[in-house]
């Protein structure tokens, strides 16, 4: 019985350890579960057992956040003070230019008296400047345009001008009134139309400005911009004549005045752009721009002038016919009667002309022997014996009967 009760109790005994273990084992994993739920990582925020989201970081839960507090949030996404003024100096620049309008409005179209029948555009307003101005536009006979630009009481004028070919050119003067009675009332009132015209362009040049020459009729507004250019040395208001002609002398003009070839390659006629290079090559004593003239014959006598100018037979070598070649090597051989020149002479006659010519000259009988021609070669000995009474001379001569002849004039 002994053993039955102590097999009972060791039984009973394993139960209550085996019970205990469960026990602590179920405290250690709410213990567990405890740490692990109270661990909050911004943007979240511990509330008791529990983590809460708090973006703006002000220690309340977002949503426990009253909405008055939202509020609050909303009004600081409201415009800004500096939002505000600019939405009123908007405004205040509407109503400026609304004024500036209606006075434009009411104010003559410049442009048309000014035009010379040209197609105007009625009155606008546009920012130049900065400032609201009135503005007007009219275009030009050569496919430019002219705009205006003037401030209500006329302190500020600008006249703008966008040229066919793209360039702007813009002068700032004094007001409407007096600007088209300085410039113009001296001119309008003549009858005479040639005069009126001689008058516009001579007040054109005076000023220097061209858009004087707009109020002029095609034929004669071209050879107001050919002036004008002249006088301004103005390379661009050249190539805004249209007449071909008009346009070639104005180029031709500037280009010999200057001295500048290059200018002349813009000439657009070959007869003109050859006399062009041919003048400013012999200004210049320069026989490079010869190179440039088209025509041969034009180009050939450059050279010619040129090597003469400078008795430089080496230019002659340029000309590529013969004959005008020969010529120029003849005329400076002569000149400096250097006989080295004359052989360079391909034509028989001429170079046996040359060595005479010389041998004369000088009294030297001894460039006669150069002579090829026998006749000429005896004639050089005779004529140089005459001259200075020397009968050796005499012997030279081959031809019997003229050795027999020059002895006998010798002796006389």
């Amino acid at each position: 019985m002994k053993t039955k009760g102590k097999n009972l109790g060791i039984i009973f005994g394993t139960i209550g350890v085996i019970g205990i273990l469960l026990i602590a084992g179920c405290i250690n994993e709410e213990k567990k579960e405890e740490k692990q739920e109270l661990t909050c990582n911004k943007p979240y925020i511990k509330v008791g057992n529990e983590c809460c989201l708090d973006k703006d970081d002000n220690g309340i839960c977002d949503k426990d956040e009253t909405p008055a507090e939202t509020k609050t949030e909303e009004l600081k996404e409201e415009p800004s003070e500096v939002e505000v003024t600019e939405k009123v100096n908007e405004t205040e620049k509407l109503d400026e230019r609304e004024e500036v309008e209606v006075w434009c409005l009411e104010w003559g179209d410049y442009a048309i008296n000014r035009g010379g029948g040209t197609v105007a555009m009625t009155n606008d307003v546009k920012k130049y400047k900065g400032k609201w101005m009135c503005h007007n536009k009219y275009f030009l006979g050569d496919g430019g345009w002219i705009d205006l630009y003037w401030t209500k009481y006329e302190e500020e004028v600008y006249k703008v001008t966008t040229h066919h070919d793209g360039t702007v050119e813009e002068v700032k003067s004094g007001s409407l009134a007096e600007e088209s009675e300085e410039e113009y009332d001296v001119c309008k009132n003549i009858e005479d139309s040639s005069e009126r015209n001689t008058c516009y362009i001579n007040l054109a040049v005076s000023r220097g400005d061209a858009s004087i020459c707009n109020r002029l009729g095609m034929g004669v507004h071209d050879q107001c911009y050919k002036e004008v250019a002249i006088s301004k040395e103005d390379l661009l208001l050249c190539g805004r004549i249209e007449d071909n002609d008009v346009k070639d002398d104005c180029y031709n003009a500037l280009a010999v005045s200057g001295g500048d070839s290059s200018i002349c390659g813009k000439i657009q006629k070959q007869e003109k752009r050859d006399d062009c290079y041919n003048e400013i090559a012999l200004s210049k004593e320069d026989s490079s721009i010869c190179g440039k003239i088209d025509t041969s014959g034009k180009k050939y006598d450059c050279y010619n002038t040129i090597a003469l100018l400078k008795e430089n037979a080496s230019i002659c070598d340029e000309i590529k016919i013969s004959v005008k070649r020969d010529d120029c090597y003849n005329e400076i051989a002569l000149s400096k009667e250097d006989t080295s020149i004359c052989y360079k002479i391909e034509d028989n006659t001429q170079r046996d002309d040359c060595f005479e010519y010389i041998a004369l000259s000088k009294e030297d009988s001894s460039i006669c022997a150069e002579i090829k021609s026998k006749s000429k070669r005896d004639d050089c000995y005779n004529d140089i014996a005459l001259s200075g009474k020397d009968l050796s001379i005499c012997n030279k001569i081959e031809n019997e009967g003229k050795r027999e002849s020059c002895y006998e004039s010798v002796e006389e």
